[in-house]
């Protein structure tokens, strides 16, 4: 029986080197070290200082914008940048930010808990592999809109100027100024 360690060539090393330094700068590095302070905070306490971290973190955040817990972010390690929030928002607690494009929220904007803002979506043109090329298209949710807990906010959607979109809505098209959307997929269910 042969015990011996096999031998290692020079290009695993470099591959392996290739494999770790793509992990370690696929993150942006800032963000999850405020990201993991603001964590050890419960939900619902210490919300000026965890709006901080998040700042120093990289998300663009203006006054009286309340963070009930730490949001998940994904989209690479430019991802924070691209979030921004206007004043006096509140996010309830487990949002979900995909940042493949920015997500622009408007000021007095309020988030339900859950809340999924996607802006990532997959090229489905090849039939070997429906969930091909990743791309982008932003999302912007205007002054006063609420999102009930639960919404789902796909790439490329415009929620419209104190506009409500109802809890567990998934959003499929821009929704107008001042309507209440609701339903899978969301459609206009009233005015206001």
């Amino acid at each position: 029986m042969d015990t011996t360690t096999p031998q290692t060539t020079p290009n695993t090393f470099q591959k392996m080197r290739t494999v770790a330094h793509e992990d370690v700068f696929s993150h942006n590095w800032r963000y999850l070290i405020f990201r993991s302070i603001g964590r050890l905070f419960p939900s619902n306490a210490f919300l000026r200082l965890r709006r901080k971290l998040l700042q120093m973190g990289g998300i663009n955040i203006n006054a009286r914008t309340v963070f009930m817990d730490i949001p998940q972010i994904s989209g690479g390690p430019r991802a924070v940048s691209r979030l921004t929030f206007g004043e006096d928002c509140f996010i309830n607690i487990e949002s979900i930010f995909d940042l493949s494009a920015t997500i622009d929220v408007g000021n007095k904007v309020y988030m339900g808990h859950r809340v999924m803002l996607i802006t990532s979506k997959h090229n489905i043109d090849n039939p070997e592999q429906r969930g091909g090329q990743l791309s982008g298209e932003p999302i912007v949710i205007e002054d006063g809109a609420w999102l009930g807990a639960g919404a789902i906010i796909l790439p490329g959607i415009t929620i419209g100027e104190g506009a409500v979109v109802a809890a567990g809505a998934v959003v499929s098209r821009d929704v107008p100024p001042h309507v209440v959307v609701g339903g899978v997929p969301a459609v206009i269910i009233k005015e206001l």
